[in-house]
């Protein structure tokens, strides 16, 4: 679904976009080339950077957050599935918890689910949102929810 979203996007690369979401298999730690040959920056369509690199992203974040989706559309304050918590790793407390492998839409299962950005000009939840690292992992929701997911260039 992410290569198919970035393709009618226009983006380039499209085929090597992935979602950023943790299963029992695994979390972006397992699949986004992070090593020195791989510093590419994290960008939003609109240009804006995000981070200068994987490791970046993951030690301090998205910037202000991930605002813009592949369409343009600008977003705050909304959840998104991630499943992964602030190292970067699968959010498996409970294994099982990830909206079995994320086929399920079963309101009984949860997994974790990040914030995609604050609403601009409130520092003070900016603070608790980049310390906590919320853009990954928030809270968890049952998997019967309709939250975005974030697309990523990841090899």
């Amino acid at each position: 679904m992410t290569m198919t979203m970035a393709y009618a996007a226009g983006l380039r690369h499209s085929e090597r976009y992935k979602a950023l979401l943790a299963d029992a298999g695994g979390g972006p730690n397992d699949f986004v080339e992070a090593g020195p040959q791989d510093d590419r920056p994290f960008i939003l369509p609109t240009g804006l950077m995000l981070a200068a690199s994987y490791a970046d992203l993951i030690q301090f974040g998205p910037g202000e957050g991930v605002t813009t989706t592949e369409q343009g559309e600008m977003l705050f304050k909304k959840f998104v599935w991630t499943n992964v918590n602030p190292a970067g790793d699968a959010y498996l407390e409970d294994p099982a918890s990830t909206c079995a492998e994320w086929s399920s839409a079963d309101k009984l299962k949860s997994a974790r689910v990040g914030i995609n950005a604050v609403a601009p000009g409130d520092a003070a939840a900016l603070a608790k949102w980049e310390a906590k690292k919320q853009w990954l992992s928030h809270s968890t929701w049952p998997c019967h929810q309709a939250f975005r997911i974030y697309c990523i260039e990841a090899s």
